[in-house]
């Protein structure tokens, strides 16, 4: 599968990102800082990394390993992570598709706080680069009360298709068809 960097518009200011798959990524000492900063913003790191890194911060071996794991996934065809940089070519986020199951496989990202605006049009490219993966439907679970999660999905067209219990939380399942 030949990909190329994707632009991303910011909603609210017109700014431009890239997406880019994460075999493009070459993980030096500048990307796996970026990553290591914007996995410990308060937000990001309680919602998604306080629980797996034992209440201890997200470090550089961390950055590391999910570069590695990223990377390999595209290589083995058994998720797809994608990176969303910033005009200096760092990264601020990152979408996935967690799986390889063309049917109806589950996405998830995470963004910086500090780009509001950009995490609609990110979902919507990954739509488009499912499609040409062959994907047939993506889903997100969002935990209830996560209402800007929820919103993001709904915006980028997906639609609310029920609760689903995991690991004790309740999450709201929204689907789409690619």
């Amino acid at each position: 599968m030949d990909f190329k960097k994707s632009i991303i518009k910011n909603f609210l200011n017109n700014e431009e990102y890239h997406l880019i798959p994460s075999t493009f990524i070459n993980p030096d000492k500048d990307i796996i800082l970026s990553i290591e900063k914007v996995c410990n913003e308060p937000l990001i790191y309680k919602q998604l990394f306080k629980s797996r890194c034992k209440d201890q911060p997200y470090s550089t071996k961390n950055a590391e390993d999910f570069l590695r794991w990223a990377k390999e996934g595209f290589l083995k065809k058994s998720h797809y992570v994608f990176f969303i940089l910033d005009s200096m070519s760092l990264p601020i986020g990152a979408i996935d598709i967690k799986s390889n199951d063309k049917d109806n496989a589950e996405i998830g990202y995470w963004l910086s706080t500090f780009h509001s605006g950009l995490m609609t049009n990110t979902v919507k490219e990954l739509c488009h680069q499912a499609k040409v993966l062959g994907f047939k439907s993506l889903y997100g679970l969002c935990e209830e009360s996560n209402d800007k999660s929820k919103s993001v999905l709904k915006r980028a067209d997906f639609k609310e298709v029920g609760i689903l219990k995991k690991n004790q939380k309740s999450y709201t399942k929204l689907q789409i068809m690619v």
